[in-house]
């Protein structure tokens, strides 16, 4: 009787190490090997990144994409813009916008912004976003020339692609 009482027991204990084992070994850390850069966060092995950074690691500024110069117009005569870097990792310049001077843009959550800005010469600049389709750009801003008697808002479009 002891015997048996003693191989149950020890069969028991048996069952109970291997049943520990093998449920630690299938709940593994995902993010153990997963390091996000640029402040991204790890969870279940994936990334979710910082404003302004994307890819499997965080490791691509989001506005990389806008970098170059398109040509295009706003209903009147063709010019062409520049899309440059800022000095910030979220933040870009826009070289001769609205054909008239440069803005800086930053980079949000929600995509791409233009706050309001003067270029000069009385041209101010507000609620600027892009659309990039391909090698298409949408610009859509408002402008106000405040030269000669004052002005309006103007809804304004720049469509343009990429050179």
């Amino acid at each position: 009787m002891k015997m048996i009482k003693a191989f149950t027991i020890s069969a028991l204990l048996t069952l109970s190490v291997f049943t520990l084992v093998t449920f630690i070994a299938c709940n593994k850390n995902g993010c153990q090997n997963i390091s996000c850069k640029n402040g991204g966060t790890c969870s279940d092995g994936t990334c979710s990144c910082a404003t302004g950074y994307k890819g499997k690691l965080c490791d691509e500024l989001e506005r990389d994409v806008l970098l170059g110069s398109y040509t295009g117009n706003t209903g009147g005569s063709t010019y062409t813009i520049t899309i440059v870097a800022g000095i910030g990792d979220v933040d870009f310049k826009v070289n001769n916008f609205s054909n008239w001077g440069n803005a800086t843009g930053y980079w949000t959550s929600s995509g791409s912004s233009i706050p309001e800005q003067s270029l000069g010469g009385g041209l101010t600049v507000r609620n600027g976003r892009i659309t990039l389709t391909g090698t298409s750009i949408k610009i859509t801003y408002e402008e106000f020339f405040s030269g000669m008697g004052g002005g309006s808002w103007v809804a304004t479009t720049f469509n343009g692609t990429k050179i």
